[in-house]
């Protein structure tokens, strides 16, 4: 546990300003911007602040006593927290600010969240709760970089929140192979709505509204479109969804260890048509279904051990062989990205992997060529929808140019 921390009341000034709170109000809620005076300053007697900061496995209980407070503060606080915040809630990396004079608590802070603080005043024995709302004024912002070591390194460098960049790779995961179809050089934009704080910084984002995306100088661009069941995706310029129907990596994190086509095969020693794209991963790594379907296989199929096939519409089959297990039955219908089984190395394997194939009318093709689907369109009645909202979104990226061309 780290030492008890004191800081001169001037610090604790500059610390929380950003609060931004008056503490002489009386309404349990109140809704300030973040940039109010702190409240303490008019007080003569300059309180000891000491910071605790709750660490793996620690307890508010534990915790508060070992900085000091009395069991009838701690329980005080405890009951007080849990009126506006469930005590079952924290978790490591909660921060409290404890005011102490003369030994005595007097004040207690705590921020669960980029908007919400509250503060507890000890008051005659008493534990009086407030909790102050900080308002944070929502923007557009527009993000576009190029690609020099990691789409995720570059993309956080040029200050995009991971949480868009995990979406924007949800996206183009379905034609995109992260791990090999990128390049230095490809260009990607982000165009997101988010929440600043006085200093510029991002407290909070919204969703992506648009994105580009350029790997081998391909240009991929998809806009963010609500359907009439409510349902929000992502979409090109033709209506098509960037989800495609099938995927040509049912596996994530994974390491192509042999590709579809002629080779040498390990075991039997002569050279062999290799029907799949082999992924090596560890025992146990989860297998996706390339996409929804119908299974009508899930059973022990001789050299290719554990095995899977899956029907899909217009012709296409998927297969998974080697399996350490078999979470899906024949007959059941499954959805594109369910975890059906799970890596192993049985039957004819030198080791844990995924041996993938996908077979159209069958005949066995490679599955890189799933990258070429596109994805399910969208209807007559909802295309003319599709390109309105399409073209606002344009109208807010030509009218907030000027942020991608300063990145935050």
């Amino acid at each position: 546990m780290k030492k008890v921390k004191t800081i001169s009341f001037a610090g604790t000034l500059i610390l929380l300003l950003a609060i931004g709170i008056k503490l002489f109000l009386n309404s349990d809620k109140i809704f300030k911007s973040e940039i109010d005076p702190y409240p303490y300053a008019a007080q003569s007697n300059e309180p000891e602040l000491i910071i605790a900061k709750l660490e793996q496995d620690d307890f508010l209980i534990s915790l508060l006593e070992k900085k000091g407070l009395s069991s009838n503060e701690v329980y005080g606080i405890s009951r007080a927290i849990d009126k506006v915040y469930p005590v079952n809630l924290l978790s490591p990396g909660n921060e409290f600010y404890l005011y102490l004079q003369n030994k005595k608590l007097e004040h207690f802070v705590f921020r669960p969240n980029f908007e919400k603080t509250i503060f507890i005043d000890v008051i005659d024995g008493g534990y009086n709760t407030r909790e102050v709302i900080s308002e944070y004024k929502s923007q557009r912002v527009g993000i576009s970089g190029e690609i020099s070591t990691s789409l995720y390194i570059d993309a956080t460098k040029s200050g995009i929140p991971d949480r868009i960049v995990d979406q924007f790779t949800k996206i183009y995961e379905y034609s995109v192979d992260f791990q090999r179809d990128i390049r230095p050089g490809d260009k990607f934009t982000m165009y997101f709505d988010a929440y600043k704080n006085r200093k510029g910084d991002i407290v909070k984002t919204g969703d992506l509204l648009y994105t580009s995306f350029s790997p081998g100088d391909k240009k991929s661009e998809f806009w963010l479109f609500s359907n009439e069941k409510k349902t929000e995706n992502f979409y090109d310029k033709n209506g098509k969804t960037a989800k495609r129907r099938l995927r040509a990596t049912p596996i994530n994190g994974a390491r192509i260890s042999s590709g579809f086509g002629g080779r040498k095969h390990p075991i039997l020693g002569y050279r062999k048509m290799h029907t799949g794209v082999d992924f090596a991963a560890p025992t146990g790594t989860p297998v996706l279904a390339a996409g929804s379907g119908t299974v009508e296989y899930a059973a022990w199929n001789g050299a290719a051990g554990k095995y899977i096939r899956i029907r899909h519409t217009d012709g296409y089959k998927t297969a998974y062989f080697h399996l350490s297990r078999i979470n899906v039955s024949v007959g059941k219908y499954v959805k594109q990205d369910q975890i059906i089984g799970k890596v192993g190395s049985t039957g004819r394997s030198t080791g844990p992997h995924l041996h993938y194939e996908v077979i159209l009318n069958g005949k066995k093709i490679n599955p890189k060529r799933l990258s070429q689907l596109s994805g399910k369109p969208l209807g007559k009645a909802e295309i003319n929808k599709f390109n309105k909202r399409r073209e606002e979104i344009e109208k807010m990226r030509t009218s907030d140019l000027n942020s991608l061309s300063n990145p935050i």
